[in-house]
């Protein structure tokens, strides 16, 4: 009675007992995770750089100009499309980075993005993307420029 309650178990238990049914399986878990794992990774290189050049495209090559009374350019500068994204996309963004470019020029005594515009001081021009300041009294005056100090002799 034993012996052939034994023999009808035995193949399950040295199934059991082998353990290929557990390395079959995590092999195969192992494999379906690396194989999830490139995807993953591959399709965040694709959409990162697809996004990249969707945000080159639509915000790069802007420059800031800034003229003086005569019409001499003072400043030319190349925006990146990050900076400006921020500054066309937020007007307060837009007031500081105009405050920032004009203060080695001159002295801001109105609003540039209200004021500024409405005045013809700032334009933005979309098509040629270039954003525009004139240093134009009473909205700008000129600064004057501070004399280089000598060092004093010993």
């Amino acid at each position: 009675r034993c012996s052939a309650r034994q023999t009808y178990q035995y193949p399950i238990l040295k199934k059991v007992l082998s353990m290929d049914w557990l390395l079959t399986g995590l092999n195969f878990i192992v494999q379906q995770l690396l194989a999830e794992l490139i995807v993953v990774v591959a399709g965040v290189m694709v959409a990162n750089s697809i996004l990249k050049w969707h945000k080159e495209r639509r915000y790069g090559g802007w420059r800031a100009l800034i003229l003086a009374q005569d019409g001499q350019q003072l400043l030319r500068r190349k925006l990146s499309a990050n900076t400006a994204e921020r500054v066309l996309n937020d007007e307060a963004e837009l007031s500081v980075f105009l405050k920032g470019l004009v203060s080695p020029y001159g002295h801001i005594h109105c609003d540039l993005v209200t004021e500024g515009r409405a005045n013809r001081v700032y334009e933005e021009d979309v098509t040629n993307r270039c954003m525009t300041i004139r240093i134009s009294p009473p909205y700008i005056t000129a600064s004057v420029p501070r004399p280089v100090s000598q060092p004093s002799e010993l």
